[in-house]
């Protein structure tokens, strides 16, 4: 029963249906019958035929658990597995995944195992966003991609990027965080705005992934994280992705391509007297960065 609980065994489930089930969960318990087409349009753009949704039917489920998962998988992505995929201009509800094969080993197409004799899994991610009204739902599948943590939480992140832009400023407005258990929430610590910040990393250590990784802080002169602090990535000058740190002045990057370019760049947006970071990269690599406060 567990394993069939926790999404691994016999369970099997398509994209498609785990999208659909996510946005049950993030509309109140109404299944939809999935459609591409909303609507047709004649040359000149008047409606010629809608699609109006379809409903299957309600999902046996109080409010008050489907309240109760929604509150989990918004806290999954705030300080749980799904930190990856944490925007601080939006609230985002979200459940990691790792999956495994489901052939026998003696078909074809059957994957080689790792250095340690493990076979590869399926990395999953799927969300909502925003949590108190949602607009959108999505999922991500990357077969034999690892953990949804590492991989597919941060190509959601992307795509809700996207979809949400961000604002403006340097620094942006905090979502209120839901604290761990036994934490007590924090209060928002002053905007870095006006501050002087210097860089450097902190350690380089091997990993698996052949994409090396950036893992990185924002902290204050306390040495305390910074939340909402805009990074800005680029591959050897060329813009490649823009984040921004977590409650905990926490951000991350998990496609650091040596092969695209051996130099990257990071930095924090709008603060002009703050440290650019510069990385030489090579595969197979974690690094650990922070960028810390000084007196101007």
């Amino acid at each position: 029963t567990y394993n069939m609980a926790i999404g691994q065994g016999f369970l099997l489930v398509t994209p498609l249906q785990m999208l659909n089930a996510t946005a049950a969960v993030a509309n109140g318990g109404t299944l939809y019958r999935p459609q591409i087409v909303y609507q047709m349009t004649d040359a000149e753009g008047r409606v010629i035929r809608s699609f109006a949704p379809e409903v299957i039917r309600q999902i046996p489920v109080s409010p008050e658990n489907l309240a109760l998962v929604k509150e989990g998988m918004r806290a999954a992505v705030e300080w749980g597995t799904a930190m990856n995929a944490y925007l601080p201009w939006v609230s985002v509800a979200g459940k990691t995944g790792t999956a495994e094969y489901f052939i026998d080993e003696n078909e074809d197409g059957y994957p080689d195992r790792d250095r340690q004799g493990n076979l590869p899994t399926h990395a999953w991610f799927t969300a909502f966003a925003p949590v108190e009204n949602p607009e959108i739902a999505l999922v991500i599948l990357v077969e034999g991609g690892g953990e949804g943590s590492d991989t597919a939480a941060p190509i959601a992140a992307q795509i809700l990027q996207y979809y949400f832009p961000t604002p403006s400023t340097g620094v942006l407005p905090e979502a209120e965080a839901t604290p761990a258990p036994g934490e007590q929430p924090t209060p928002l610590l002053p905007g870095p705005v006006g501050r002087h910040f210097k860089a450097k990393v902190v350690g380089v250590d091997d990993q698996e992934a052949e994409l090396s990784q950036l893992v990185g802080t924002v902290v204050d002169a306390r040495g305390q994280g910074l939340p909402g602090v805009r990074i800005s990535i680029d591959a050897g000058g060329a813009p490649i992705f823009e984040t921004a740190t977590n409650p905990q002045g926490g951000f991350s990057y998990n496609m650091l391509n040596a092969s695209a370019s051996p130099r990257w760049n990071v930095k924090l947006i709008g603060l002009p007297e703050a440290e650019e970071l510069h990385l030489e990269v090579e595969p197979f690599k974690r690094y650990t960065v922070q960028f810390y406060e000084v007196a101007p």
